[in-house]
């Protein structure tokens, strides 16, 4: 589960940039539904992080949501999460201000390709959120990998550790980044926790710690706070993921929580 942790990235000095930005439109490709910026290098979750920080005030009312670890792999489950909860269902909405791309002979195409259905899917999404709640969650994350060679604790420890050689960031027309998730929604093998959990868990941690969703990959959540997490905030983090993860180390997750601002969560595979 955790075959993305990688070599560490090469050494350079901070003002050297480690891989190349292009602007991304939407209808270029991956189905994606919002302009983005395609990254090509040995990206880390700092990188991605700082790319995002540095982008943010050139989009005001939009989110930047990244892939993250393994985008082939991501991409692929994502278009199944997509169909498996009928995210991109048309009926009940009104589609007649839609994009005239989005329409084939008059008829709608059947399937999600202009901006203008982002908000469709997003609010099929959290149409579909009824019943699900942070307690709802509880032992869904895996603390170790299935081979358990590398737990949770040591890949949030190595964040300079490659994810991936290419990202795209995503300009989400968003004011949270909860909801950013339906710019690239996933979670569809048996075990996954689905795009409304996904959902719910980054919603809860923006609402209650400060913690905004910045990235999705075929096995992670990325979160980066503003600051790091300390005293009470701490504790209560602390015992928030000692209830979501299966079998957690108490002393490591301790270590992965303090003096951190970007945290890894995994949302796969525990079935």
């Amino acid at each position: 589960m955790f075959g993305w942790f990688k070599k560490k990235r090469p050494e350079t000095t901070k003002e050297k940039t480690r891989f190349d930005v292009k602007f991304f439109p939407q209808g270029s490709g991956h189905d994606f539904l919002c302009d983005a910026y395609e990254l090509n290098g040995a990206l880390s979750a700092i990188d991605i992080v700082d790319f995002i920080t540095s982008k943010s005030a050139d989009h005001p009312k939009h989110k930047l949501l990244a892939t993250l670890d393994w985008f082939g792999q991501a991409s692929y489950t994502s278009i199944h999460a997509i169909h498996s909860y009928d995210l991109d269902e048309i009926e009940g909405h009104d589609i007649s201000n839609l994009d005239p791309e989005a329409f084939e002979d008059g008829e709608h195409k059947g399937y999600f390709s202009t901006k203008s259905e982002f908000s469709i899917r997003l609010d099929n999404l959290k149409q579909k959120l009824a019943g699900i709640d942070i307690e709802s969650l509880q032992g869904s994350l895996r603390w170790k990998d299935l081979d358990q060679e590398i737990d949770i604790a040591a890949v949030n420890i190595n964040k300079e550790y490659e994810l991936d050689k290419a990202s795209y960031v995503q300009i989400v027309p968003v004011m949270n980044s909860a909801d950013a998730i339906a710019a690239f929604p996933n979670g569809y093998f048996s075990g996954d926790l689905s795009p409304m959990q996904n959902h719910t868990l980054a919603h809860y941690l923006s609402e209650n710690f400060g913690y905004e969703l910045f990235g999705i990959g075929a096995s992670y959540l990325g979160f980066v706070r503003q600051d790091k997490l300390e005293g009470a905030t701490l504790e209560r983090m602390h015992a928030l993921l000692s209830t979501l993860f299966d079998q957690p180390d108490a002393e490591s997750l301790d270590n992965m929580l303090k003096n951190e601002r970007i945290l890894l969560l995994p949302y796969t595979g525990n079935g």
